[in-house]
């Protein structure tokens, strides 16, 4: 079951990586989004030993899954410039790591007036391992991640050190459904990049959970409603997955 989940995933970020049509050729994958949505500013983020490709699919990546949440994404030049002034550092910038400060980012949240800013920084080791009867590349991502509630002046994640790679069995479904539907044609980078970015997108989810996961909130109970009968398990239930 491992081994073909881990395959899936492989040939999943092969295929989604070189094979998908543009974004923009593809406006039916692009999540909806209310116009009166919280809005999220991503400064480009910090890097280190990744592909450009790897790179620009880990942004595109992270916007969906915010999109998908329901989240306006404020990014680009505009949230570039914002930072730049209240750091003095270029984000975005090949092979350089961001100085993740709250203050920093509390700064460019006023700027923008938007409801919450996100950094991080994504740091890549590859190498080549041999699966019978080739060698495969494989990538870990090690994440640092800093969000701000700009209206509250409250860090509200921060996180370091969250490490996740291209063999991960127990990606979750969102993950998943952002590389089966990124929708950017091929991008160079050589063989490192569908490793990388697969990587990076799952330890970006798992940084950042609580605006990209599913989402359970408030709710009123149901004081009617009759419990739900729970299965008995019988001794040929298969066991689960290690986590």
């Amino acid at each position: 079951m491992h081994t073909c989940r881990t395959f899936f995933l492989a040939a999943l970020g092969f295929i989604t990586l070189y094979a998908a049509p543009t974004r923009a050729q593809d406006s039916d994958n692009v999540p909806k989004v209310n116009s009166d949505a919280k809005r999220v500013a991503i400064v480009p983020l910090g890097n280190k030993d990744g592909t450009d490709g790897a790179r620009e699919k880990s942004m595109t990546a992270l916007r969906t899954l915010l999109e998908n949440q329901n989240y306006r994404v404020v990014e680009g030049d505009t949230v570039k410039k914002a930072y730049e002034e209240a750091t003095g550092e270029t984000p975005g910038v090949k092979d350089k790591l961001l100085t993740l400060r709250d203050k920093d980012l509390l700064a460019v949240g006023r700027t923008l007036k938007v409801d919450f800013v996100i950094a991080a920084n994504l740091r890549w080791h590859t190498k080549s391992i041999y699966v019978f009867p080739t060698l495969r590349t494989k990538a870990d991502c090690t994440v640092d991640a800093l969000v701000v509630d700009v209206a509250k002046a409250e860090v509200v994640i921060e996180k370091t050190n969250i490490q996740r790679n291209s063999e991960n069995k127990n990606a979750a479904a969102g993950v998943i459904a952002v590389l089966g539907g990124l929708g950017y044609g091929a991008i160079s980078g050589g063989p490192k990049t569908p490793p990388q970015t697969v990587s990076a997108v799952n330890a970006l989810y798992v940084a950042l959970e609580e605006f990209v996961g599913t989402k359970k909130g408030p709710h009123k109970i149901n004081e009617d409603k009759k419990p739900a009968k729970i299965a008995k398990q019988g001794k040929t239930n298969a066991k689960s997955e290690d986590k």
